[in-house]
């Protein structure tokens, strides 16, 4: 087991199955409103500016703090604001409670559809794993009875990275006072806490697995995925930076393949005279063009990432792997007593 490779098939089979299954990228596109690339797109939104405390963690802070503010302000706080506006305006109020339904409905089922598409993903991951296909509409079925139990484990995720942001959020803002040794002090915390998310990622994530996979309930699911993270910790790490790497990759070369697009409408009148309305009607295919590129690089970017969770999950589960780290290091010694 020792010279064993873990993730180079791993990702290779991810991939195969990415391509063969492209039903899969229906559930991968709208699972991505989840964050299900949550630890990557997580990391690179919190990263610290030099000089600012504007990454999503700042941002957390000063939101929930303004908002907690301005709501119980007793002069000009929002619901004073509002109870004004109703009372000057009693008809309003009909308008107010329609569009916030309205908002309320559209956001309940964009958060359905994304459960949905989630579970639907790792069941089509599973089945795809043995190589039988899952229909979209069969997805759907077996989504629906294991929507509530997947919606509290990603609330539980959530809130537990907000309760997060709160309290570094405050930290930023206690330590940008100290000077230079507050700012050393909250780049180490910052490691540290971005360590704690994608510990909180994983655990959630595995959780899933035992939910859907596993037919656990929420907390029990909870404390399995808890046990195979602490027994899998650097395997868990170990994936997320090959997978991070690969998608900042994709992410890099979708950029330049999309800022190509959009250079044509300004590139080509230097070269071929266009009509103004013809000019217009190219620019609006490039804009299309680079919003249709960005959706297809989310679906299967996702879709390629849950199926290789989805192997690690199912070789971990089974005490099957050893990761590359600790491989290295028991390998080390015979390699050099062998050069020797």
């Amino acid at each position: 087991m020792e010279g064993t490779a873990l993730y180079r098939p791993i990702l290779k089979k991810a991939w195969l199955m990415t391509k063969k299954f492209k039903y899969l990228w229906f559930f991968g596109f709208f699972a991505t409103i989840l964050g299900s690339s949550g630890e990557y797109e997580m990391l690179i939104r919190i990263t610290p500016q030099t000089g600012k405390n504007n990454s999503v963690i700042g941002a957390t802070w000063a939101s929930f703090k303004a908002g907690l503010e301005n709501s119980l302000a007793s002069d000009s706080g929002l619901l004073t604001s509002l109870f004004s506006a109703i009372k000057a305006n009693p008809q309003s109020i009909v308008l107010v409670v329609f569009i916030f339904m309205l908002a309320l409905t559209i956001a309940l089922f964009v958060l359905w559809l994304a459960i949905i598409s989630e579970i639907g993903l790792i069941r089509g991951t599973v089945w795809a794993g043995k190589n039988k296909k899952l229909t979209i509409t069969n997805g759907v079925d077996f989504a629906v009875t294991k929507f509530w139990p997947v919606l509290a484990a990603n609330a539980l995720m959530k809130l537990a990275v907000f309760i997060l942001f709160i309290i570094v959020g405050w930290e930023i803002s206690f330590l940008s006072t100290q000077g230079p040794i507050g700012t050393i002090i909250y780049y180490v915390s910052f490691v540290i806490f971005a360590l704690i998310v994608f510990a909180i990622s994983f655990v959630s994530r595995y959780q899933l697995y035992y939910i859907v996979i596993g037919k656990q309930k929420v907390f029990p699911a909870l404390k399995s995925g808890w046990q195979l993270f602490k027994k899998n910790w650097l395997i868990s790490y170990e994936m997320a930076f090959i997978l991070l790497v690969l998608s900042l990759l994709i992410t890099a070369i979708g950029v330049f393949a999309g800022l190509a697009i959009l250079s044509i409408p300004i590139n080509l009148p230097v070269f071929f005279p266009l009509e103004p309305w013809l000019g217009m009607i190219i620019a609006l295919i490039s804009v299309l063009a680079v919003l249709a590129l960005n959706f297809f690089i989310a679906a299967v970017l996702t879709t390629f990432q849950w199926s290789c969770w989805t192997l690690l999950f199912d070789n971990i589960d089974k005490g099957q792997s050893i990761s590359k780290i600790t491989r290295t290091a028991q390998d080390l010694p015979t390699y050099i007593l062998n050069k020797k």
